[in-house]
């Protein structure tokens, strides 16, 4: 019956802690992999000494921290990572930066516009 013995081996790995599952496997000298959950991989050695994992500057609710980048730029300092303003806190500056006057963007603010 085709998957019965996928099914078959996931029971059985079932039947012991992942951790001993990986010292007979080793013992064996067989090649494999874990399939970590996500809380498993945010502190794996292997994973942090990567810089895999960052933390989030400004962060203040959970784990406060986030996948890095996979691009390395030669030569740059990757940019901090951080939480980004609420919606529309950036809006006057941005209106500024079009050219609307203080006084039209007091005006647009106070109809809730932004």
């Amino acid at each position: 019956m085709p998957g019965s013995s996928a099914l078959y081996l996931a029971e059985t790995f079932k039947t012991r802690a992942g951790t001993e599952w990986r010292r007979h496997l080793q013992a064996g000298k067989l090649t494999f992999s874990v399939l970590a959950a996500i809380d498993e991989e945010a502190n794996d050695l292997q994973v942090l000494a990567n810089d895999m994992i960052i933390n989030v500057e400004g962060h203040n609710s959970g784990r406060g921290q986030t996948i890095n980048s996979l691009f390395w730029v030669d030569g740059s300092n990757k940019v901090p990572t951080h939480v980004v303003p609420e919606l529309g806190a950036s809006g006057a500056d941005i209106l500024r930066g079009l050219g609307y006057s203080e006084d039209n963007i007091i005006a647009l603010s106070a109809k809730g516009v932004i």
